[in-house]
Parts: C-alpha cells; sequence; structure tokens
C-alpha cells in the first residue's frame, strides 16, 4: 500500500540573521519585497531577542527558524532591540516553499 505524503506549505518573514558568538542573532539583511522590508519596522542591525515571547538568545539557528516560519499569511511577533531600546513588529509571512512531511 502507498503512503499518503502531506505537504505543507511554509514561509518566513524575509529576514537574513546571523547567529553571534555570545548566542544573540542579529538581522543581517532585510530583502526587499519581504513582509519585514514591508513593515519597515525591522532593520540590519537590529537584536532579534524573542520570538513569539519566546527567548531565543543561546539558542541554535535551526530552533529560531522553526520558530520564525509558518503557514503563510500567519502571524509571528518578533521582539528586537535596537541600540537604546526594544520594539516588536507583527511581520507577516508570505514567502512560501514546499516541504514533505
Amino acid at each position: 500500500a502507498e503512503e499518503a505524503k502531506t505537504k505543507t506549505r511554509k514561509g518566513g518573514v524575509g529576514i537574513q540573521l546571523t547567529a553571534q558568538e555570545d548566542g544573540s542573532f542579529v538581522i543581517e539583511d532585510v530583502p526587499g519585497g519581504g513582509p519585514a522590508a514591508t513593515s519597515g519596522r525591522i532593520k540590519p542591525g537590529d537584536q532579534l531577542t524573542a520570538v513569539d515571547g519566546i527567548k531565543i538568545g543561546g539558542r541554535d539557528m535551526p530552533f529560531v527558524a522553526a520558530r520564525i516560519t509558518g503557514e503563510p499569511g500567519s502571524k509571528v511577533k518578533l521582539s528586537l532591540l535596537r541600540c537604546c531600546y526594544s520594539t516588536s513588529s507583527g511581520a507577516q509571512r508570505r514567502r512560501h516553499f514546499v516541504v514533505s512531511s
């Protein structure tokens, strides 16, 4: 008997993130056309501190990426630290790719 494979579409917010030696995550780039760029609230150099209220300091990149990606059109809350104050953004996920489960 054949097994039915389920395909799930997932997307990100359109940021390029780099893990730092101190365990923090810094936004390196916000490519044009993605939800983060469209929001205008996320800038290169911002430190990502939490995703949907879950602190990410000291975690690995797969952990962080798994929390940022999700169903296209769904929302994710990114908590950012910029210089001397914090801010939050509810950028929508938009970029699509197909994953087989």
